[in-house]
């Protein structure tokens, strides 16, 4: 499938007109309209009712638009923490921990502002471990937080197997 179709689809849905919708996005009406055509007939269903004027999205059209904007916006954020890698110098990573063992109480981040290009992300599970890093943006600081929240209890079971493989009871 051409990612394409998504935007395609998008922008449809918001113009409300596939006219409009083509200038939009800088391609002929009969473009557009052959590109959801052919999406169409492989879903095997129609995404708008184009009988009446404005058009109007099908059920299973909402369905799609739900996926299009999710993909979009995981689109997104790939190119930003493309973008942010390719110019994030290495930082040191502090991270502190302690052995109690059982579950984590907790999620917490922070960002800490010290000056132009100069911040600290602290993230902790309560009472198990902190990791704090020095970062030059926010949106390093954004995407560290994300990343933490998104695997926080991977990392806390990968930290629990070597705390305890190095210090057993």
């Amino acid at each position: 499938m051409d990612t394409n179709v998504f935007r395609y689809v998008l922008e449809v849905d918001k113009c409300k007109n596939i006219t409009l919708a083509a200038k939009h996005l800088f391609i002929s009406q009969p473009a557009l309209t052959k590109q959801l055509s052919k999406l169409e007939k492989e879903l095997g269903f129609q995404l708008f009712d184009r009988a009446h004027t404005p058009i109007t999205t099908t059920p299973q059209g909402e369905l799609f638009l739900d996926f299009a904007r999710r993909y979009q916006e995981l689109e997104q954020d790939f190119q930003n923490d493309i973008a942010l890698s390719r110019h994030t110098p290495a930082v040191p990573v502090r991270i502190a921990t302690t052995h109690r063992g059982g579950g984590y109480a907790g999620i917490h981040t922070a960002v800490t502002e010290h000056g132009p290009n100069d911040l600290t992300v602290r993230m902790e599970m309560e009472q198990v471990f902190a990791i704090e890093m020095a970062v030059v943006s926010h949106e390093q600081a954004t995407m560290l937080e994300r990343t933490f929240k998104a695997n926080a209890e991977a990392i806390y079971q990968k930290l629990l197997g070597v705390m305890t493989q190095e210090y057993p009871d």
